[in-house]
């Protein structure tokens, strides 16, 4: 495992891509407009967090939360200074290896290779900086655009499990997708 100064550095530093910034996410963002988003049924229907009702303090806990714990790496994606969504990295050290999720929350920004920047940023810091083995995504089998993103980092798709999730009255299949640290020889 990193040592935790380390970790601290890599969460607080900014990651510049051509559209976007990685940047750690604060209290200061959990604003009106980050609270609408999570919970507009258009952005959330793909997140878990769409079961409950959330204000500003429940996401204001997460950040904090998130900020906290060593297994988390959160970043708020940035375009200038306008926080447009979230990409969130959580780091299973015992086996090596990262889950990633993310979303774009400002829809304006939707559809523009923000989420294939930030997925390449973050498996860069996965691989480059945190010595991973792979990282891991999954998604609901109706999230198209999730899989293009992932598709488009040469994420392959190595599972399925049939009728996991559930969406108004259907239930829909969970898909993983798996990229493997190009830097370790099998």
């Amino acid at each position: 495992m990193l040592n935790k100064s380390k970790l601290t550095k890599i969460k607080n530093k900014k990651y510049f891509g051509t559209n976007c910034i990685l940047k750690k996410i604060t209290s200061h963002d959990c604003n009106d407009e980050y609270l609408s988003w999570m919970n507009d049924k258009k952005i959330n229907k793909f997140l878990e967090s769409r079961f409950q009702k959330l204000n500003k303090k429940k996401i204001k806990e997460f950040v904090i939360n998130s900020n906290k714990d060593n297994s988390i790496i959160l970043f708020g994606i940035f375009s200038k200074k306008k926080h447009i969504g979230n990409i969130k990295i959580y780091v299973n050290w015992h086996h090596g290896y990262a889950t990633l999720g993310y979303m774009i929350g400002n829809l304006a920004f939707q559809g523009k290779n923000i989420g294939t920047e930030s997925i390449k940023i973050c498996t860069n810091i996965c691989f480059k900086l945190l010595k991973l083995r792979f990282c891991l995504a999954s998604i609901y089998s109706t999230n198209i655009s999730s899989s293009k993103v992932l598709k488009k980092n040469n994420f392959k798709l190595i599972s399925k499990i049939e009728k996991i999730y559930k969406t108004n009255k259907n239930y829909v299949d969970e898909l993983t997708y798996r990229l493997n640290n190009p830097h370790i020889k099998k």
